[in-house]
């Protein structure tokens, strides 16, 4: 690598104008080159095989505060510098924003810190915000033409490159191991990055050099792509993304970016690829039906396989726009509440979080104030001022009825219904409804992740009455273990649990319900004649998503049949969920306890009565 490699651009309009004259490390990337897999957890990788040890090329370039950076002068009178690659609607980008931001304020005299946003779907003002939550101080550069990223082949929106004041790059990789895609553990059991700075300021080299960087991946150079067959982005894909993604990604949804418009792709096609590849997203735990066959499920989200094949197809072509007159008529999605202005929204107490720790239980008490019985037809459940909820378990408490026991999971009571980020709202059917008895209190697990600084944050949940008396009531049943058999250290753990109706039901959903060390879970069906029938196999549970499976058709189930419930846990330490696996869980309501659920929404008659 050349002392004088160089990367220089310059900002006009708000548009980055690239005038690259630079040698990329490791050589000149291809236009073809394949984007870098996924890889959902950080992992040590060899560092002579990723540029560490070479010189990173010098740039100067203006800052998002118009301040011309070069990275040579940032060095001087400094032990080195420290790049940051970085991104307003990652999620990982978003959790490790306060702990780099504490870190920049106890290394920045002695190692400056520059932050790099290569997604060109991030606006300007985006970024600035970024700024003012986090508090970064350092540079931060809007490399719309991807010239630093690519320069220094960067791979994920996490990624921190660490440079000794000769320009040598000695680290590369995770800021630690705590977060991964779709995993968290309690605390981060190494520190790259820090240990890094460490080492570059009293002059030495990193033990670990190179770690993979679990985010969102970057997008590779794509001038070589060619058209697909007829595939546009008006003509099919649009529909695509519409019917299966809009309703989370987009704006003043549940998901941290949009999705809804052929810009807001721009930077994040290799991500896309990656989660629909991995069969990721959408989320959705149950497996798919025999060939031939429908789902069950009126909310299946997964993606068929020509949808799937399609979408990969154009994502990995020259993605073309197509007439915009074949564009399907935009989804009626409101930005506020999906089901409405509620009638009524019941709020939580603030729940403050500390800056790190491992993630934390609140039990609290919302009254309905209701001075009659109420119908709800729909509902919806939303965090306020923070992302940091979990999931989250409401409970009917009514009146008269005890508290229970902190540390038990409630299941005499009904559930009024769970919160996660793609699974928050109900619509119930119209002549359908879900009674709250007057003087009744709901009743709230929350479970919430500290994000790196302090902060609080709360759950509101928005109801809808219905306007008449409905002809049908829905209930729910729950069945729980009350305790589990998960020794320490183990990967493969099953358990299960059982009832058996007593009387008819005719049953319209069901949600599973497990903890950080599930990983499967199935329901199976045992009718009185001695026939069985599965029911939902979902072989890839994900405890984020609380997923409600509502049926097509309700099922109409005779009195004797039994419910069969098991779930296959990981506890050894290749679950990055998992809270500590030398210890032997039981069935609890905390975090690091826990759980085999299912609750059943059942369909009764109103009795007017």
């Amino acid at each position: 690598m050349s002392a004088t490699s160089r990367i220089s651009y310059t900002v006009r309009r708000n548009l980055a104008i690239a005038v690259p004259t630079l040698v990329l490390i490791g050589g000149a990337a291809n236009a073809d080159d394949a984007p870098p897999p996924l890889r959902r957890t950080t992992q040590v990788q060899d560092p002579d095989t990723l540029g560490v040890g070479r010189q990173a090329p010098e740039f100067v370039a203006e800052s998002l505060r118009k301040r011309t950076v070069n990275s040579s002068m940032s060095m001087k009178g400094r032990k080195g510098l420290v790049i940051v690659m970085t991104s307003t609607g990652c999620p990982l980008s978003r959790k490790y924003g306060s702990r780099i931001a504490t870190l920049e304020k106890t290394y920045r005299d002695r190692l400056p810190f520059v932050y790099v946003n290569t997604v060109q779907s991030e606006s300007l003002d985006d970024m600035r915000r970024q700024i003012r939550e986090f508090g970064f101080a350092g540079a931060y550069l809007p490399d719309r033409d991807r010239l630093i990223s690519q320069a220094l082949h960067a791979r994920t929106t996490t990624e921190v490159f660490v440079l000794d004041a000769a320009r040598t790059i000695v680290y590369r990789g995770a800021v630690d191991d705590q977060y991964s895609i779709g995993a968290a553990l309690n605390a981060p059991r190494r520190n790259f990055l820090r240990d890094a700075m460490d080492a570059v300021i009293d002059g030495k080299r990193p033990r670990i050099a190179a770690t993979f960087p679990p985010g969102c991946l970057l997008d590779a150079d794509d001038r070589a792509r060619e058209p697909v067959r007829d595939l546009t982005y008006y003509g099919r894909i649009s529909r695509i993304l519409a019917e299966h993604c809009v309703s989370c990604h987009r704006t003043g949804g549940s998901a941290p970016f949009s999705l809804s418009t052929y810009p807001s792709l721009t930077g994040r096609v290799s991500m896309i690829d990656a989660v629909v590849s991995a069969e990721l997203m959408p989320p959705w735990h149950g497996s798919k039906p025999p060939a031939g066959e429908n789902s069950l499920f009126a909310n299946d989200r997964a993606l068929s396989k020509a949808d799937r094949d399609d979408l990969l197809a154009w994502l990995r072509s020259s993605r073309p726009l197509g007439r915009r007159k074949d564009a399907p008529i935009a989804p009626t999605i409101p930005n506020t509440w999906n089901i409405g202005r509620p009638d009524e929204v019941y709020s939580t107490l603030w729940l403050e979080l500390p800056v790190e720790g491992p993630m934390q239980h609140a039990r609290m008490i919302v009254p309905t104030n209701l001075k009659k019985d109420r119908w709800v037809s729909s509902f919806e459940f939303r965090y306020d001022m923070h992302d940091a909820i979990h999931h989250a378990l409401i409970w009917i408490l009514p009146p008269g009825a005890v508290v229970p026991p902190i540390e038990k999971i409630p299941t005499a009571l009904e559930l009024f219904g769970t919160y996660s980020p793609s699974d928050n709202v109900v619509q119930l059917e119209s002549d359908s409804g879900r009674r709250l008895p007057a003087g009744s209190i709901l009743l709230v697990d929350m479970y919430a992740r500290p994000m790196g600084q302090e902060i609080r944050t709360r759950l509101r949940i928005g109801v809808r009455f219905c306007d008449h008396s409905p002809k049908r009531e829905i209930r729910t049943l729950v069945l729980s273990a009350e305790s589990l058999d998960i020794p320490s250290n183990f990967e493969k753990a099953a358990n299960r649990v059982e009832a058996v109706l007593t009387g008819d039901a005719r049953i319209a959903a069901l949600t599973p319900y497990l903890r950080a060390r599930g990983k499967a879970v199935s329901i199976d069906l045992a009718f009185p004649g001695g026939e069985t029938n599965r029911l939902l196999d979902a072989p890839s549970y994900d405890y984020r998503w609380q997923i409600r499976y509502v049926l097509k058709e309700p099922l109409d189930v005779s009195e004797g049949t039994r419910f069969i419930v098991t779930g296959q846990y990981d506890n050894s330490t290749g679950n990055p969920n998992n809270p500590d696996a030398d210890e032997i869980p039981g069935a609890g309501i905390e975090p690091d306890d826990e759980a085999l659920m299912l609750v059943l929404d059942v369909i009764d008659d109103v009795n007017d009565g």
